[in-house]
């Protein structure tokens, strides 16, 4: 018994490094990611050991068991502490549209009757909902009652089917949500479904792909505070695991496209402003709005902070409204069981970074709250909501 648990104890630590693996070397096989997300879970087999070795007096083993549940719990320490911080600041300024002309713009139903003085944003502030809708089998009615009941402003969906959009035009979502932005779908590569994004505000413009991921469309909007500022709303699900590892973690990374580049950047040596023509680098390109102050990522990415591909999203310069709450884990999937339970949809904002030597310019905070997770009858991932103020 004494070798088997430390064979158990050498397997537990081989596991729990996979997570410290390069971002995209986690993808060499389906069951790695999956390893990963599991990775927190290990505390259990630590503990069960630690408790028998304590039992039988096997000290080292106690103790090296009672190390792994220390490290296991350290890694979720940043769901707790807030780091690096929960509002961040960044240079604002006017939107210049650079994406070419051919985007399809927004959508907007022709029998749209928005409610009588609808609840609109508070100042800033913008309440934000996402849903896997599992292959569009997902509760029309329970998506449209969460939204009217949560004053939902731009509602994100995935995994859509057309029988879906249907019944949610019939239970009268264009009421409440009158502009929407679907991605074209695409059978054989789209992963579930389509995505949508609805917008209870008419948008600036509007694109059935903001970005390139390889995988379903992402679709955005462009909203715009009072003061001018342009907001950017995309709607993503990216590639599962078992659909194509490789293109899983390429979808992920890519998304750092939607991160805004500063607007003004001064040429070397020169002194000459230079106007920002693209984002940060996306493998498959830039995102369509290379010019707004602060995009906002909505959806199922199939990955958490385990994930090397998902922190390098967020080193991009992404930041995590549950990260960014620092009230635990806010778990999303599935949501057929109460526990254990992952978070693989996520809600995420990153805004304008100040360019070194630009003019300055009056700084933009972003924070989150009220981020949490609930069920919508009839699709196994539960919504997520969260409150962004500007």
């Amino acid at each position: 018994m004494g070798v088997l648990s430390w064979i158990l104890l050498a397997a537990c630590m081989l596991w729990s490094a996979l997570r410290f693996l390069p971002a995209g070397r986690e993808a060499h096989m389906p069951t790695m990611p999956y390893m990963i997300a599991l990775i927190r879970f290990l505390w259990i087999p630590y503990l069960v050991i630690a408790v028998w070795a304590g039992l039988v007096g096997s000290w080292w083993q106690c103790g090296v068991a009672v190390a792994g549940i220390v490290s296991i719990l350290a890694m979720q320490v940043p769901y707790w502490t807030n780091m690096p911080r929960e509002r961040w600041h960044h240079q604002r300024g006017t939107s210049h549209e650079t994406a070419s002309d051919d985007h399809r713009q927004t959508a907007r139903s022709a029998d749209a009757e928005p409610t009588a003085n609808p609840p609109q944003a508070s100042g800033d502030t913008y309440h934000l909902m996402t849903l896997n809708c599992r292959y569009g089998k997902a509760s029309a009615d329970a998506i449209i009652a969460a939204v009217r009941e949560r004053h939902i402003d731009v509602l994100a969906l995935q995994e859509l089917s057309t029988d879906l959009i249907k019944r949610l035009e019939r239970g009268g979502l264009h009421r409440i949500l009158p502009y929407r932005q679907l991605g074209t779908p695409r059978e054989k590569t789209d992963n579930g479904g389509f995505n949508g994004i609805w917008s209870r505000t008419k948008p600036k413009r509007g694109t059935h792909g903001i970005v390139s991921i390889p995988a379903a469309d992402v679709p955005g909007i462009m909203l715009q505070t009072d003061d001018g500022t342009s907001v950017a709303f995309a709607s993503a699900h990216t590639k599962s695991p078992m659909r194509g590892c490789r293109e899983w973690s390429d979808g992920i990374r890519s998304l750092s496209a939607l991160v805004p580049m500063p607007r003004k950047s001064v040429s070397a040596g020169t002194g000459r402003e230079e106007r920002a023509t693209g984002s940060k680098g996306g493998r498959d390109g830039g995102s369509a709005y290379p010019d707004v102050d602060i995009a906002v990522l909505m959806g199922d990415l199939n990955a958490d902070i385990d994930h090397a591909s998902f922190r390098e999203l967020l080193r991009s310069g992404f930041r995590d409204a549950a990260l960014a709450q620092a009230r635990g884990h806010v778990n999303t999937f599935p949501s057929q069981v109460p526990w254990p339970r992952i978070e693989l949809d996520h809600i995420m904002a990153a805004t304008r970074e100040s360019a070194s030597g630009s003019a300055a310019e009056p700084a933009r905070a972003v924070a989150f709250s009220g981020v949490e997770s609930f069920v919508v009858e009839d699709t196994d991932h539960l919504a997520l909501t969260a409150t962004m103020t500007i």
